[in-house]
């Protein structure tokens, strides 16, 4: 819950920074978006809109922003997206989502030009940061890339070189071992006393 907490406090800074032409009280709906049960990547993206909604009161009051919950939004994308731009199309919309990369990519398509920021809270797609990056989307979650390299940097800082690993249930919270591999002989290298000798 932490995470989408951070998630929607971060949509509120956001809010916070609307255009100073705006009514008093800018009206921002935040609500989420999830996928069926067999292609979500997150136990419960709603029920942690809702907490951080509940925790965010004082700092939207103190923004003058009227923060709205959307129902929570379930099942195909095409149904989401065009209930989530008929909201956009009359006032600021921010959507939390737990969609894999290919519907994520599909989400953003389809509400690109509208008034809607979608944050993704759940795939680490690396190309979702490169080749298809998108300008309506902002991530929350460290791609697989930054989390293997976060990694493999505390475990070199710490000088260990015999590693153990093992695989557990949640897909989400699995590194690529190859990649994993690679980037720690690279920065044990880089590390050695050899390699500052020249």
């Amino acid at each position: 819950m932490t995470k989408i907490t951070s998630v929607c406090l971060c949509l509120l800074m956001f809010a916070w920074l609307l255009p100073a032409t705006a009514e008093p009280q800018t009206v921002v709906r935040i609500g989420a978006a999830t996928g069926l049960a067999g292609t979500r990547l997150v136990p419960d993206v709603v029920a942690g809109v809702r907490l951080a909604l509940a925790d965010s009161q004082a700092l939207a009051l103190a923004a003058a922003v009227n923060v709205a919950e959307l129902a929570s939004l379930r099942g195909e994308v095409p149904q989401m997206a065009a209930e989530i731009r008929e909201l956009g199309d009359r006032e600021e919309v921010f959507i939390v989502t737990d969609l894999p990369a290919a519907e994520l990519l599909d989400l953003s398509a389809r509400l690109a030009g509208s008034p809607v920021t979608i944050f993704n809270a759940a795939a680490t797609d690396d190309s979702l940061r490169a080749d298809r990056c998108r300008p309506n989307v902002i991530h929350t979650i460290p791609s697989t890339s930054q989390l293997t390299d976060a990694v493999v940097q505390y475990l070199v800082s710490k000088r260990w070189r015999d590693i153990l690993v093992l695989k557990g249930p949640i897909r989400t919270m699995r590194l690529p071992w190859s990649r994993f591999n690679a980037r720690r002989n690279d920065l044990a290298r880089a590390s050695s006393p050899s390699s500052h000798s020249n």
